[in-house]
């Protein structure tokens, strides 16, 4: 179990705990929660991520698994969430940053107006019901609050990239934005990280170093023609009125 005192936070309305059967747990969390925070496309996201954090003091990270983005976000009053009570309990022995509130993101545990800014990270592809998470989410943001959502991108040219039998539903850069107003939310960019090539030939050492210096660049590169909405990450960022 996580400790205490990582797990208590005063934004909480009530306190909710989602496990899930030992085995599932188990699988879930070397899945998931082992990958995170690795490689230079999350170095990407976590700076798509922080350039809408400017003004930004309070943050829920749904789905947070191993901590990850809260670590890159050190100035920020970061709370994660996540429904593996096993995922968490190993985050918090591992030194992640707290605090830590297992929950399903179905019913986030919070109350009205809690937060600034909410990110799902690469969690919205996972849920059964997307629209209702964020019609939650809607509610515990702040008025002018900010919802940040990145996943795979349905356009991007290697589906490979993404195969996952826990995946509910790959998003495009045409649907996610519409769903996102569905919600109630004013959307402000949709944008794509990543370049449409070099996925597959990362096994060439020369040509893998040559796709992390492109990736520096990428969402320079996202606006060329032809690249536009064709990258590996779909994001796409939005406010509640």
């Amino acid at each position: 179990m996580p400790d205490k005192s990582a797990m208590a936070d005063p934004l909480l309305a009530t306190a909710g705990s989602m496990g899930a059967t030992p085995a599932t747990a188990a699988d879930l969390v070397d899945r998931h929660f082992l990958r995170r925070g690795k490689g230079p496309e999350f170095a990407m996201e976590v700076g798509w991520v922080r350039r809408h954090l400017r003004r930004t003091r309070m943050v829920l990270d749904l789905g947070c698994g191993n901590g990850a983005l809260a670590s890159c976000l050190e100035d920020l009053h970061v709370v994660g969430v996540d429904h593996l009570q096993a995922g968490l309990a190993r985050t918090a022995s591992e030194g992640g940053r707290g605090p830590f509130v297992c929950a399903d993101v179905g019913r986030l545990p919070f109350r009205d107006g809690a937060t600034d800014a909410v990110v799902l990270q690469h969690l919205i592809e996972h849920l059964d019901d997307p629209l209702s998470t964020l019609k939650g989410v809607f509610g515990v943001l702040k008025p002018a609050g900010i919802l940040m959502i990145l996943t795979p991108n349905g356009w991007f040219s290697d589906s490979k990239t993404y195969e996952d039998d826990s995946h509910r539903r790959i998003f495009t850069p045409r649907d996610l934005p519409d769903l996102v107003r569905q919600a109630g939310f004013v959307v402000s960019q949709v944008v794509t990280l990543g370049v449409p090539w070099f996925q597959s030939c990362t096994r060439w050492r020369v040509l893998w170093r040559l796709r992390r210096l492109v990736l520096k660049r990428a969402e320079g590169i996202a606006w060329l023609p032809g690249a536009r909405y064709r990258g590996q990450t779909l994001c796409c960022a939005a406010r509640r009125p």
